[in-house]
């Protein structure tokens, strides 16, 4: 963890009092009808006065005509609409203070992402990844408020338990509760102490691991992209499918995962990464990294010394940066959604 102090001059900040979201939804159910029937309103008039301009049918029809598009205009207009609430409006304005106070240009970034986010009610992770950047962000904010400044902490740290233990929907609008311990603990909490191990069907713990990384991907994957903990069970007892997980060394709790597998592409036998993950909390322990080097470490292996290792993923896979940290170099766009990475093989693979 890092932590910045600042010497930058400043005057003391005083917390933005925490309005209560109590009514804000019906606010915003109100507002909505008003808006819609508003829109009703108009469209109807309109289509009656369609009708006394001659256009050859009754003033009736047309209002009715008139205020069922009204409905429907509205209605998309809705959806294209984020209505703001006092608490919205409190966050975004403590974000702005914290960041009048630093000067590290990511977490000025990491502001501005948190603002965009927080500029409507929170209730629903729209996507998977938004989950993840959400921790993300704030824990890089987190790491450069000077822990040396009373004020900035009875500022920050008021903001966070706000957010922490907030009910909302995730992405498939399935109820969750935020989970903001550990950024809460960040200042002091002991080393997590993270260990990498590969998963044993024949181990005692293998029920539980099952069940965490079951859990994980829920949080992680859409359900398409996911496989059920019964299959994914069969498939490491079976050894068809391999599973290395990064657990805290005292509890054994996840804290992320991958999956290999041997498949055959057009007569070639390759090992596909079916899948990646580790907890949205888990921020800033290089898990996705320590998973990466040790599942190439595996496949590489496996590769004569003087084979390329080539990969394909999605453009917007997030683990692109890690590949290229491996020696991964772009080779093709495949597509307009795909890229082709390879590694040439250099020098002889450790057997490590």
């Amino acid at each position: 963890m890092a932590t910045v102090q600042s010497n930058l001059p400043f005057s003391p900040l005083e917390p933005i009092p925490i309005p209560k979201e109590i009514g804000t939804r019906l606010r915003n159910v109100v507002s909505s009808v008003a808006l819609v029937a508003t829109v009703v309103f108009f469209t109807a008039s309109f289509g009656a006065w369609l009708s006394m301009a001659g256009m050859g049918f009754s003033a009736t029809k047309g209002a009715i005509g008139g205020a069922l598009i009204g409905i429907v205009v509205g209605i998309i207009g809705l959806s294209q609409m984020n209505f703001s609430s006092p608490l919205a409006d409190y966050r975004i304005k403590t974000l702005e203070q914290i960041d009048a106070t630093i000067s590290d240009p990511r977490a000025k970034e990491a502001i501005r992402r948190l603002k965009e986010f927080f500029r409507s009610s929170l209730t629903r992770l729209a996507h998977p990844y938004t989950h993840h950047m959400l921790h993300k962000e704030l824990t890089l904010v987190t790491d450069h408020v000077d822990p040396n400044r009373e004020d900035l902490q009875k500022v920050w740290r008021p903001f966070i338990e706000n957010i922490h233990e907030t009910k909302i929907s995730d992405f498939e609008h399935n109820p969750i509760t935020l989970d903001l311990s550990w950024e809460l603990d960040r200042g002091n909490k002991q080393k997590l102490d993270p260990e990498a191990r590969w998963l044993n069907s024949k181990e005692e713990d293998f029920e539980k691991a099952i069940e965490q990384i079951d859990a994980l991907q829920k949080v992680s994957f859409y359900s398409e992209e996911r496989i059920p903990a019964q299959e994914l069970k069969k498939e490491i007892e079976e050894g068809r499918r391999h599973c290395l997980v990064i657990e805290q060394k005292e509890g054994g709790n996840l804290l992320g995962y991958a999956l290999i597998r041997l498949v055959e592409i057009e007569e070639q036998k390759v090992f596909e990464i079916s899948a990646l993950a580790r907890k949205p909390e888990a921020v800033g322990l290089w898990i996705g990294s320590h998973l990466l080097q040790k599942v190439l470490q595996k496949v590489l292996q496996k590769l004569p010394p003087e084979a390329p290792a080539q990969v394909t993923l999605s453009k917007k896979n997030p683990a692109t940066t890690l590949f290229a940290k491996f020696g991964f170099k772009l080779k093709n766009e495949l597509s307009q959604e795909r890229v082709l990475l390879e590694r040439i093989a250099t020098e002889p693979r450790s057997s490590e």
